[in-house]
């Protein structure tokens, strides 16, 4: 090769590095695009058969309200992002899938923060069998001996894992990304969670989960945000709005804008099979009838707006939101959930609406919200005036079934009621009083209650407690016949708090085997979801006495008696479930203070490690509240008696006429010792 050729070659190779040299610097300096992270999820992502419901495809078409939420994590306007959603909407996978597409679209250390240890586990397993369905993930993720409980490795991030019950956790890394879930089940605050963003730029922070009683810490993420609601257009007349389950009460969309269907035209409330079938959604804009298969093409071309927006009818948002900031906040309820029906929820909801704790769980997992009990007390005259019924003092009600009674032992007295129940919770008062303790001197009989000079007179032990064999002998008359076609009623259940005499209480108790009279009292240990149980008793606490057979004592929720006792006395006085007193107990010479103590209290709430606790609270120290407590007890033993089933057809022995109550269940001291159950009445 001659010296001009060679020449030519050096300068043909030094040409190809630099132009090489020069797209390398073009394309560091050129900003990566970024791909969008929905659509990156629904081309590239596969649920798992053992996890998911509908495996295959992630698919957004019947979940378009996903989408939004998916973008939202990689737009710089919004530093937090709060979703508060039901149960079964998507809401886990929707999680699983932001893990598992960052370092994807977004490669940076993350955060996956739970309630508790277990939970994270669980969702650790789940985003892993996320990624191995996954083609796309499935060579990222490690073998099954290299994971662990500190993070879940995707090869291009890190995501570490945290619960609420570990500070260390979630105080010791830096992340871009923090998924907070069930927030609302966490024991404490979720700050730490926020301050594990602030070294990167643009960090962000979701908050996710769903409803849980009174809801404080999720709902007040959510109330502080911009307050956005999920818009479907209407079938019929094209005008975006809202899906609710609960009609307008007021203002220009009386009436509409929510499932109706649920009544007859008398506007008595239909059973809930035959309102499922019935049941249709009705425009909040002219009233347009909406039936469920119009449902899903309404969802899928849905749009969310703030609050204080509108959505036109080309879906395009209008007006100012009334709050503006970098928190981005969604609320979802099962009306939007593909697979539930406008007939779903108005079954669910005739099948809850007649407690408390059934129309908690109706807020909770069927519209997202959160729920408080209705009302404060009202007067005690006021509510002798709405709850007087047809019927005088000392009677029962042709509706009625049977009996309960409810006694709150007091040092030297004892006060009882006897209630009356019927189908679907419906109660008449039909007795009250209180014993009172004699006085004795040292064992020789009763005599006055003077002593002698500087002694105090003594009790008779357990006399008052002694006197309640009057009522268990005693029949009550019913005004006709019941429909078990009797005449008369007997007590069906006694219960009897021990919580302020339990050695007296026991005794008592033991000494009327057979379980037809029971030792209860306030258990604030009751599971979630329960509303009593039973434990066996093998000697006295406080004496040390050891009892012979064993004593049985059923622990009461008195909380969630209390507030369903509330709630139905100001229900709907034409609806079944009434909450009934004699028609004369303005009158009766102690009517005015049965009603002044069982109006003695009032709901409150209590904030506990971040959440709101709810707790009753005396209004005056000056008022007693043993009537009270009474018909709270009252209220239990009614609960056991049914099982918590509280429509007359299901009970056997309310399909037979017999001669007396209804069968009493084996006793729980027949269960063996040390044994303690948990009971569901729902």
């Amino acid at each position: 090769m001659t010296v001009h050729g060679s020449i030519l070659l050096l300068v043909s190779i030094m040409l190809t590095a630099f132009s090489q040299l020069v797209r390398a610097g073009v394309e560091a300096w050129t900003p990566a695009t970024r791909p969008v992270r929905s659509a990156w999820c629904t081309e590239h992502l596969r649920l798992p058969s053992e996890f998911a419901a509908q495996p295959g495809r992630y698919e957004l078409e019947d979940r378009a309200f996903l989408r939004e939420i998916l973008d939202a994590m990689d737009d710089p306007a919004y530093t937090e992002i709060v979703f508060v959603a039901v149960p079964q909407i998507g809401k886990t996978a929707l999680l699983e899938a932001i893990v598992a597409s960052q370092g994807e679209v977004d490669a940076a250390p993350m955060m996956l923060a739970g309630p508790d240890q277990p939970y994270c586990r669980e969702e650790r397993a789940k985003v892993y069998a996320l990624c191995e369905a996954s083609p796309a993930l499935r060579d990222r993720v490690p073998p099954v001996r290299f994971r662990n409980d500190r993070w879940i490795d995707l090869e291009k991030c890190l995501v570490y894992l945290a619960w609420s019950g570990s500070r260390q956790r979630l105080s010791g890394r830096a992340c871009k990304v923090v998924l907070c879930s069930e927030v609302d089940r966490w024991r404490h605050s979720v700050e730490l969670a926020k301050q594990r963003v602030r070294a990167f730029y643009r960090g962000c922070v979701v908050f996710e989960g769903s409803p849980v009683g009174a809801s404080p810490m999720l709902w007040q993420l959510y109330r502080d945000s911009d307050r956005r609601t999920f818009r479907v257009p209407c079938p019929v007349c094209g005008q975006f709005q809202e899906l609710r389950f609960f009609p307008h009460k007021g203002g220009r969309y009386a009436g509409r804008g929510g499932v109706a269907g649920l009544q007859d035209e008398n506007r008595t409330w239909l059973p809930a099979e035959e309102a499922r079938q019935a049941a249709y959604y009705v425009c909040e804009a002219n009233g347009c009838r909406i039936e469920s298969r119009e449902k899903r093409a309404m969802v899928r071309r849905g749009v969310w707006a703030p609050a204080g927006c509108q959505v036109n009818r080309r879906g395009r948002i209008t007006g100012q939101a009334e709050i503006a900031g970098r928190r981005a906040g969604y609320q979802l309820n099962r009306l939007y959930a593909p697979t539930v029906s406008f007939g779903d929820a108005a079954e669910a909801w005739l099948q809850l609406r007649d407690s408390s704790d059934g129309v908690c769980s109706f807020f909770n997992d069927w519209l997202g919200l959160p729920y408080e009990p209705r009302g404060e007390t009202p007067r005690w005259k006021d509510l002798g005036v709405r709850l007087a019924g047809l019927y005088p003092r000392g009677t029962i009600p042709a509706a009625a079934y049977f009996l309960a009674c409810g006694v709150d032992c007091q040092l030297d007295r004892v006060y009882w009621i006897v209630r009356a129940w019927g189908d679907w919770k419906t109660s008449w008062l039909v007795d009250w009083g209180c014993f009172l303790r004699r006085l004795r001197d040292e064992g020789r009989g009763a005599r006055d209650e003077t002593r002698g000079e500087g002694q105090e007179p003594e009790l008779l032990l357990a006399d008052d407690l002694a006197q309640l064999d009057g009522l268990l002998t005693r029949r009550w008359p019913v005004l006709g016949e019941n429909p078990l076609g009797l005449s008369a009623l007997a007590l069906r259940l006694m219960g009897i708090d021990r919580g302020y005499r339990p050695t007296d209480v026991d005794r008592f108790v033991r000494g009327h085997p057979g379980g037809r009279v029971r030792a209860v009292f306030g258990d604030a240990r009751i599971a979630p979801g329960a509303l009593y149980r039973i434990t066996r008793l093998e000697r006295n606490a406080k004496t040390g006495e050891v009892y012979p057979e064993g004593t049985t004592v059923w622990g009461i929720d008195t909380i969630a008696f209390k507030s369903e006792i509330a709630d139905r006395w100001t229900a709907d006085r034409t609806q079944p479930g009434v909450w009934w007193l004699p028609q004369d107990i303005l009158e009766a010479p102690d009517g005015e203070d049965y009603l002044r103590q069982i109006t003695a209290e009032r709901r409150s709430f209590d904030q506990i490690r971040g959440r709101k606790q709810l707790r009753w609270e005396p209004i005056s120290k000056a008022l007693p509240n043993h009537y009270w407590d009474c018909e709270v007890y009252a209220a239990a033993l009614a609960d056991m008696v049914v099982g918590g089933q509280w429509r007359a057809a299901a009970w056997p022995w309310a399909r037979r006429s017999e001669p007396d109550s209804p069968p009493i269940d084996e006793p729980a001291a027949a269960r063996p010792p040390g044994e303690e159950d948990q009971f569901s009445a729902r």
